[in-house]
């Protein structure tokens, strides 16, 4: 429907009017923003740092994961080595370790293992017995492999700490008769390796199974070093 011309002014004048409201409204919204940005602006500013009174402890963030302090000179009273991580094992400030008084102070161990070895041998038997009932119990077979493999295992460590004790007997009285020789003749110390304290066990060993053990050790050698040459002479040829 088309608009008559008498309210063509009207019109103009509305739309006019709307304009300007507009602008208006733009004008305060951008003095609104450069407000906002001036007020931001002077809240970002670094506040100045206090100084840290003497002895006070160090102050660390909550709201985020803080790695431990790193000890500097700067630090009222820090040496740099105080803060430092150590192992005690390996620190020469702890001490040097000795072998003979460990062993002696905590020889009443042995007799805790060797009560614990009985109660699982004594479990052991008893999975045994239950086993004979129920004999595709898998719980029961589970069980009975954990008990043997914790039992070799404990053997096997019974073994080599008894080893590791004879080679040290062995290589104290290698000591013992180097400080003699050096006391009464004189003689340039020499300081025995473990390769010497492994043979002396060795013989010591030799010496408690007695010579028929001793000579059947032999023959084995024998062998063992005849079958080596064997196989390293040349094959021979065939004849055709």
């Amino acid at each position: 429907m088309a608009t008559p011309v008498a309210q063509l002014p009207l019109l103009a004048a509305l739309a006019r009017k709307r304009e300007g409201r507009s602008q208006e409204k733009e004008g305060k919204d951008a003095l609104k923003g450069t407000k906002s940005t001036e007020t931001k602006e002077v809240q970002r500013k670094p506040r100045a740092k206090a100084k840290a009174k003497k002895g006070a402890p160090q102050e660390v963030s909550s709201s985020r994961p803080v790695a431990p302090p790193v000890a500097s000179a700067s630090r009222v009273g820090a040496k740099v080595a105080s803060m430092r991580a150590r192992d005690p094992r390996f620190d020469d400030t702890s001490g040097s370790f000795d072998m003979d008084g460990f062993s002696k102070a905590y020889a009443f161990l042995e007799e805790y293992r060797e009560d614990e070895m009985k109660k699982l041998q004594e479990a052991k038997n008893s999975l045994q017995k239950r086993k004979k009932k129920k004999l595709q119990d898998p719980e029961l077979i589970e069980a009975e492999n954990t008990l043997n493999r914790e039992i070799k295992h404990r053997i096997q460590q019974d073994k080599q700490r008894k080893h590791l004790g004879q080679l040290r007997a062995a290589e104290k009285s290698l000591k013992s008769q180097e400080r003699e020789k050096v006391k009464t003749t004189g003689k340039v110390p020499f300081f025995h390796g473990r390769r010497e304290a492994r043979k002396l066990l060795a013989e010591r060993k030799k010496d408690k199974k007695g010579a028929s053990v001793r000579d059947k050790a032999e023959e084995r050698r024998a062998q063992k070093r005849a079958a080596k040459e064997k196989k390293k002479l040349p094959a021979r040829r065939s004849k055709d």
